[in-house]
């Protein structure tokens, strides 16, 4: 009872961990699904820059995807940049998994001064709304100096209060000689507001020069996307280049190189090994269990097959004995032998427990079943305990009492007592 109350134990730990751990799972996905897919439609562009020569133009499209089950209404706004980017189709509605191409023009109207504008577009549907950050940037028809950008370190997030290292370098695209350039660099987001910008005048010898710029984020700066820019300005040539990047909360993750989705990912992918685990663990505790419940059961049955064999021989003898102590030999005789019986029986139990431990050990299931099969086939062979512990039978006990009165023993006593059975 004890070794099953222990097994029982197990079995209860095992079944909170693997709630526990499918409530993780479940959370887990729900929470980085929930904020990541930000709703019931998908489009597959995360951010849009173009460069324009003044009174230039150029266009691109964005597929918006319906994910949801019925019809859903899109509406389309241009935010901050809407003299540069005209989208003529704004109002539209989508089935489930059908899809839309939405043409995108810009265009540097007459007028529009050379530089970097940013907004977004913001794509509404059903109470969700998902935005695109717009980079245009405006140059000169002639850009005589060009710059280069590496943001430091390079593809990595941002956080408040850090410093923004750039590697900048400017070329000298007409071999101009020893000449002075303006430099305009800002970092702005893409809701028109600026966080900083500042202006300096660079000497340009040979074909290009290089230098660093570090700008300092605000400690309270909000998280989201921002750009990098650079203008470059000489006698009327404007060149310019931008670089997208975001500022979050935490960089830890992000150093690591893990996003939300390789994160649940990753935490999925343990969850599934970890529950082919928790399966093999059941497996052990239940299956192994129940093979010992088994043979546990091949021991009880013969006992009761030879309980029942030594009850029926006693009936069908007692009634055949005719004196009293011709009973209680007999008595004496066939409870010795059930005795021996029994406790043949119970070491060869122990023996096939020991057998089916050192086979588990061994972790190979496949044996512990055909073991299992082999013992039940052939039961306990009782042949040869039955030969070895024989019943005693009416005419033996006869003989042997008489033999015992021939040889001048007392058989008073045994006539004396009463048996029952």
């Amino acid at each position: 009872m004890v070794k099953r109350k222990i097994n029982l134990r197990k079995i209860v730990g095992v079944a909170v961990v693997f709630l526990i751990l499918i409530a993780l799972i479940v959370g887990v996905a729900f929470f980085f699904f929930g904020m990541s897919d930000n709703g019931d439609f998908e489009v597959d562009r995360l951010f849009i820059r173009t460069i324009l020569k003044e009174s230039g133009g150029a266009e691109t499209d964005i597929s918006i995807n319906n994910k949801n089950t019925g019809f859903q209404d899109f509406s389309i706004n241009v935010n901050e940049v809407r003299n540069l980017v005209v989208i003529k189709e704004r109002e539209f509605s989508l089935g489930y998994e059908e899809e839309k191409h939405v043409m995108i023009e810009f265009n540097a109207v007459n007028g529009t001064t050379p530089g970097i504008y940013l907004g977004n577009i913001e794509i509404k549907s059903n109470g969700n709304t998902k935005k695109i950050p717009i980079t245009v940037e405006v140059q000169s028809e002639e850009v005589l100096f060009s710059p280069s950008v590496t943001l430091i370190p390079q593809g990595k997030d941002l956080i408040p209060g850090q410093k923004l290292n750039a590697e900048i370098k400017i070329f000298n695209l007409q071999d101009f000689g020893r000449t002075t350039v303006e430099l305009t660099y800002f970092i702005k987001d893409f809701e028109g507001r600026t966080i900083t910008s500042e202006s300096e005048e660079k000497i340009v010898e040979g074909s290009s020069i290089g230098f660093s710029v570090t700008l300092e984020l605000p400690s309270n700066l909000r998280l989201g996307d921002y750009s990098f820019g650079i203008i470059t300005e000489y006698e009327g040539s404007v060149g310019t280049l931008s670089r997208t990047f975001k500022v979050v909360e935490s960089i830890e993750g992000n150093q690591a190189g893990f996003d939300s989705k390789t994160l649940l990912v990753v935490v999925v992918v343990f969850g599934f090994f970890f529950l082919v685990f928790l399966v093999l663990l059941i497996y052990s505790i239940f299956y192994r269990d129940k093979l010992l419940v088994e043979l546990q059961n091949q021991y009880k049955g013969e006992l009761r097959r030879q309980k029942k064999l030594i009850g029926d021989k006693k009936t069908e003898d007692y009634s055949k004995l005719s004196t009293a102590g011709e009973k209680k030999e007999y008595l004496k005789e066939i409870n010795e032998i059930k005795r021996l019986r029994f406790l043949s029986l119970k070491q060869t139990k122990k023996k096939k427990e020991v057998e089916l431990k050192q086979i588990k050990k061994s972790y190979k299931g496949s044996s512990l079943k055909a073991q299992l099969e082999k013992w039940k086939k052939k039961g306990y062979d009782t042949g040869v305990l039955e030969t070895k512990y024989k019943l005693p039978n009416v005419k033996s006990i006869k003989a042997k009492v008489n033999m015992w009165k021939k040889k001048g023993y007392d058989t008073s006593i045994l006539e004396k007592n009463k048996f029952s059975f």
